[in-house]
């Protein structure tokens, strides 16, 4: 087997780490969608009350679809969670970037 020269792999990992980047945007956009759509049909299209478990949009009561509605909002909040954790570097970066930018602007106006 052929060896891979050491700049191959170093470009190799970093679009593994994109192509994760953007698994879990979708997935965030999925979820999202998903989570408006649903809220939207409680919302306007299902009514609320006494009966509101015997209501039937596509196919679905209510109940269904509170479900899908709770899940969905579930999910999201966890691929949030790992979109946070992916980006931690850049969220580390720009924060000692931001406090640099603040500690030379309080110096100048001194």
């Amino acid at each position: 087997m052929p060896k891979i020269p050491p700049f191959r792999l170093k470009v190799d990992m970093g679009m593994n780490r994109f192509s994760s980047k953007v698994m879990v945007d979708a997935g965030m956009a999925l979820t999202i969608m998903t989570s408006l759509g649903t809220g939207l049909a409680l919302w306007l299209a299902l009514p609320r009350g006494r009966q509101a478990g015997q209501s039937i949009l596509l196919g679905l009561t209510r109940l269904v679809w509170s479900d899908i509605h709770t899940y969905s909002s579930l999910a999201f909040v966890v691929i949030l969670l790992l979109h946070l954790a992916l980006n931690m570097r850049l969220f580390i970066r720009m924060a000692k970037c931001m406090l640099r930018l603040g500690k030379s602007s309080e110096e100048g106006a001194k």
